[in-house]
């Protein structure tokens, strides 16, 4: 029922865990989320959370967003894309850019289910956030930056998942810029990149947080439609929890 996040531990907080719930419906879920703050004290956790189909109202677990995943055909969102690539200064992700890009995040970073949760201060957010985009890119990610005037001005990171598919997983752009031209541009760059580096991919397929407006008309506009379940996300700190009792 509770599992150990490795990845998460040591950066949201000392010891992250999740509970499965893939297995449950109904009344059961609240038992289970009952049962998993029990179980996240005895084993000494500082956070645990969980992703739902649907909205529930639980002591000890805060909302933090819902989450719902979009998907389209790969040739169409790639065409989509085909006159937007080349209108701004885009160039791939080096290896000198990342204390840019962490300096970057700290100030632009759009929100999300972390940094909606008030245990969870905003550096651990952002080293959370270089961790998974180093995973990524060392595992061959295409991830490119955006500039104006020599200043950084957004970045994407797109990868190829384990079934012909790739995964638009960050993009991130200053608000002054969130004219849509430079995330099209960043978006195109990366497809155009993993087309020909892999060839035959069928899906573009994200996860938008299901109050960020902008982002998802951006998406319907490339012709991506939502698939699959919503997903709400909750957090709990057990012991916080406990002692405010």
């Amino acid at each position: 029922m509770l599992r150990l996040n490795t990845f998460d531990s040591g950066l949201l907080a000392a010891k992250v865990g999740t509970v499965d719930v893939s297995n449950i419906a109904g009344p059961l879920v609240e038992n289970t989320l009952k049962a998993a703050v029990e179980q996240s004290l005895e084993d000494d956790y500082d956070l645990i959370s969980v992703a739902l189909p649907g909205e529930v109202s639980i002591d000890g677990w805060i909302p933090v967003g819902n989450l719902i995943r979009l998907e389209g055909a790969f040739p169409t969102v790639v065409e989509a894309l085909s006159r937007f690539v080349g209108r701004c200064n885009v160039a791939e992700i080096r290896a000198g850019d990342r204390d840019e890009i962490a300096s970057f995040l700290r100030i632009c970073l759009a929100e999300n289910r972390f940094t909606k949760d008030p245990n969870i201060v905003r550096e651990a957010v952002i080293r959370q956030k270089m961790k998974i985009l180093d995973k990524y890119l060392q595992d061959g990610a295409a991830g490119f930056v955006g500039r104006s005037e020599g200043a950084m001005t957004g970045f994407h990171l797109s990868y190829v998942d384990d079934s012909d598919g790739v995964v638009l997983y960050e993009i991130e752009i200053e608000p002054s810029a969130r004219n849509g031209f430079l995330a099209l541009d960043l978006i195109g760059s990366a497809l155009k990149h993993l087309a020909r580096t892999t060839p035959g991919l069928k899906r573009v397929s994200t996860h938008i947080y299901e109050d960020n407006l902008q982002s998802l008309n951006l998406f319907y506009r490339l012709g991506l439609r939502q698939a699959g379940e919503r997903k709400c996300y909750y957090h709990c700190w057990p012991k916080k929890f406990v002692a405010d009792q």
